[in-house]
């Protein structure tokens, strides 16, 4: 069997929720005699982003995904230049004829906020927001910890990659609070956020510190009316 390789740019992406990212510089070329090396650059003004890559196998009547490749797939992908290799002999059983091949780039999930360190005060409102993994498809569950103690579903956000949180009232101050975020088999997305602390919006010293301050009044007031009062007097008079 004669098979022809070349390489194919195409992007499954949704511009509307996406920033410019790309996938450029696509090729392939023989890796031995059963091997083919496809080369490709992940492109993406924001270099901290990653992504999950998968090769497909285009031919004039199937595409496919490539399962008898190694290398540059997979998770966790960063900007810049990589490759991988397919096994072509092992998967020929598929196709004949001339083959083409597309890169499949998914930003992976990221949570933007909280950032390390936060700290949050109960009553005003906080957004978390959060990027990729296909986040805006599914259904995801906000589910509020400490530590790892699960304590309440904050929220179920659809389509969405954001939600502001009114943080209650009432909520016991301390730290170690964080925020899990559950996907559906849609994404599988399930994912942490970095730990904040909940603090009273009015510091406790403040309350404390007009009382202290009244009752070291009230005992100066207290001891300089003793200095004022009259010696005792003498029965003996």
């Amino acid at each position: 069997m004669r098979l022809f390789y070349q390489g194919v740019i195409l992007l499954l992406f949704f511009p509307a929720f996406l920033p410019a990212q790309t996938v450029s510089m696509v090729r392939a070329e023989r890796a031995g005699r059963d091997s083919v090396r496809i080369f490709y650059t992940l492109e993406d003004p924001a270099a901290e982003r990653t992504y999950r890559v998968d090769i497909f196998a285009i031919t004039r009547t199937d595409t496919f995904l490539l399962t008898k490749v190694y290398g540059d797939i997979g998770d966790s992908l960063k900007v810049g230049e990589h490759s991988a290799v397919w096994n072509a002999i092992g998967e020929s059983g598929r196709f004949r004829g001339p083959v083409s091949f597309r890169i499949r780039a998914i930003p992976s999930f990221l949570i933007h906020d909280p950032k390390v360190g936060l700290t949050l005060k109960r009553g005003n409102p906080f957004t978390f927001s959060w990027y990729g993994g296909n986040s805006y498809l599914d259904d995801l569950s906000l589910v509020l910890y400490q530590y790892d103690n699960a304590l309440d579903t904050i929220k179920i956000v659809s389509q969405s990659d954001q939600f502001t949180w009114q943080v209650p009232a009432d909520m016991t101050p301390g730290k170690g609070y964080r925020v899990r975020i559950i996907g559906t088999g849609k994404t599988g997305i399930n994912s942490f956020t970095n730990e904040f602390t909940i603090a009273r919006k009015i510091p406790l010293y403040y309350i404390i510190a007009p009382a202290a301050t009244l009752l070291g009044g009230t005992a100066a007031f207290l001891i300089l009316r003793r200095k004022e009062l009259p010696p005792p007097i003498d029965p003996t008079e």
